[in-house]
């Protein structure tokens, strides 16, 4: 049995060619059906367009791309895995089609107008958008933006022209175990910390005013509780969904907080309307309800 190979060029150049059986035809033909299907076959063309690759709420790269015959855009992969956070590729090319299909969760969009490839990722699913995320979510609940991989001990001393001073000193175990001590002139306590993983963190605060907090951060959404005695139990929670983050407290207030060109918010507290419209480099705390003292 005979097979035929039939192909195309360009527009009104095609070709047809029988298919021998021997094993070595069979090779040659796979190799050549290789280079023709696989983004791959670029490899050595030059690049003709400039792109920005953006991914949103992270950051964006300017790259060499190729735009190939058929209008699809070839990125290379190297500085867009380096954006999103990926492990260094094995290929050379990437297309915004297998991009998507790599991450279904994501909305992958080729801007021909703006020559850009807009990324968003409103589940998290890139490995850079959760740092990102979680250095946001760190700095909102009063935390350092990093996070401290390192064990052994620390001390501060603080002091104001009142004469009055701060003595703290204790250890950290990689991050996830820390016990602290407090002196100042209101008298001793302490702090036991864990944090596990990025998803619980717990503390207790003995001595003056014993305290106990909790957080637990899935996807997107947070929730926090405290507890203080000689007051009432405190609940906190947020979640948030693209653009829009929703935030709501046992202690009489909530907060609808709306990302964008302009950011909006607009909150209750103890029984109080408020809006704010705001823009620039610094958001709207989504944990803060607006307020006007």
């Amino acid at each position: 049995m005979s097979l035929r190979l039939y192909g195309r060029l360009s527009r009104n150049v095609g070709f047809s060619t029988p298919v021998r059986s021997s094993g070595a035809g069979w090779i040659i033909w796979a190799a050549i059906l290789y280079g023709v299907c696989c983004p791959n076959h670029v490899k050595g063309q030059t690049p003709n367009l400039i792109v920005e690759v953006r991914l949103e709420g992270v950051g964006s790269t300017t790259v060499d791309a190729v735009l190939a015959e058929d209008s699809t855009v070839l990125l290379p992969a190297g500085p867009v895995a380096e954006l999103l956070g990926l492990e260094p590729p094995l290929t050379a090319w990437v297309t915004v089609a297998q991009l998507q299909q790599r991450f279904p969760p994501i909305l992958v969009l080729w801007l021909p107008r703006q020559l850009a490839v807009v990324i968003r990722d409103d589940l998290l699913v890139l490995p850079a958008s959760r740092r990102v995320r979680e250095t946001v979510m760190r700095t909102a609940q009063g935390a350092a933006p990093y996070v401290v991989t390192t064990s052994g001990p620390f001390a501060a001393f603080t002091f104001d022209q009142r004469g009055q001073e701060l003595w703290q000193g204790g250890y950290s175990w990689r991050g996830k175990v820390a016990v602290s001590a407090f002196k100042s002139r209101l008298g001793t306590s302490y702090t036991i910390s864990v944090v596990p993983s990025s998803v619980f963190y717990a503390s207790y605060t003995g001595g003056v005013t014993p305290q106990a907090n909790a957080r637990v951060a899935v996807g997107p959404a947070w929730l926090a509780t405290t507890w203080m005695r000689g007051q009432n139990f405190i609940v906190d929670g947020l979640v948030t969904l693209g653009h829009v983050s929703a935030f709501a407290s046992s202690r009489n207030a909530y907060a609808i907080t709306v990302r964008g060109p302009i950011d909006t918010q607009i909150g209750r507290v103890n029984g109080v309307m408020t809006g704010r419209v705001s823009f620039g480099a610094v958001p709207p705390n989504p944990f803060v309800p607006p307020t006007v003292p």
